[in-house]
């Protein structure tokens, strides 16, 4: 697992455990009734189902960037890129990312140039 699924992986489970800890809940107040989030320790009717909805979306999200990270290494820089080309760049930001893509993509080149070949004579 790469350094970029990991930290993916990290934010999914910090994101799975604070929708535990801030539980979507259903309360009645003066016969009208409200759905929000609160505290799950004092939250008396937590909507379960809602919960479980929300916990597989996330995992849903989080397991499908890690694996298009393992499909894809360079989709986060990919990402950026194109974040940075559809509006304004005073800074030129958009062209340290391009040029970090394109790096890398020679790096993976270059090592996939000096492999070498596995022994089939076993």
């Amino acid at each position: 697992m790469s350094k970029t699924q990991l930290i993916i992986l990290w934010i999914g489970i910090f994101i799975f455990v604070l929708m535990g800890i801030f539980p979507p809940a259903e309360r009645s107040f003066r016969g009208e009734f409200y759905v929000g989030y609160e505290f799950i320790l004092n939250s008396a009717n937590i909507s379960f189902s809602r919960l479980f909805v929300q916990w597989v979306i996330v995992a849903a999200i989080t397991g499908g960037l890690i694996y298009s990270l393992k499909v894809d290494p360079e989709l986060i820089l990919k990402i950026r890129c194109f974040i940075l080309s559809r509006g304004y760049d005073p800074d030129g930001t958009r062209n340290l990312y391009e040029k970090k893509l394109k790096s890398e993509r020679e790096k993976r080149k270059n090592q996939q140039a000096n492999v070498p070949p596995e022994n089939s004579d076993k």
